[in-house]
């Protein structure tokens, strides 16, 4: 799905009119529309404004998925800058990789 066919999906499935999507991107309702009619490609920032304004993810708006919240049911990931727990050893790593496989197994993933 082309990003101009998705921004129109979006705010169809929404009721939003093009003027309340340009406010929510922080753009002019002319520049809103040369995104919805292919002319223009909006920058990850704009992008990035109203997912956060409306709380879908990227990839509904790019069209990559269906569902505007696929992670409603999921906690947020880490932070990148998160500290890690780094194993000391090779025992720490068995048991480490013991529990994902019981934690994937459980959740019928393998």
């Amino acid at each position: 799905m082309e990003l101009s066919e998705s921004l129109k999906r979006f705010r169809k499935r929404f009721n939003f009119s093009q003027e309340e999507v340009a406010s929510k991107m922080k753009v002019s309702r002319p520049m809103y529309q040369a995104y919805e009619y292919g002319k223009s490609v909006p920058s990850i920032t704009v992008l990035t404004n109203l997912a956060d304004a409306c709380g879908v993810s990227l990839d509904y708006l790019a069209g990559r998925i269906d569902e505007p919240y696929p992670y409603k049911n999921q906690s947020a990931p880490a932070p990148i800058d998160a500290p890690v727990n780094e194993p000391t050893d090779v025992s720490s790593l068995q048991t480490e990789l013991t529990e994902l496989k019981a934690t994937l197994a459980a959740k019928g993933l393998i």
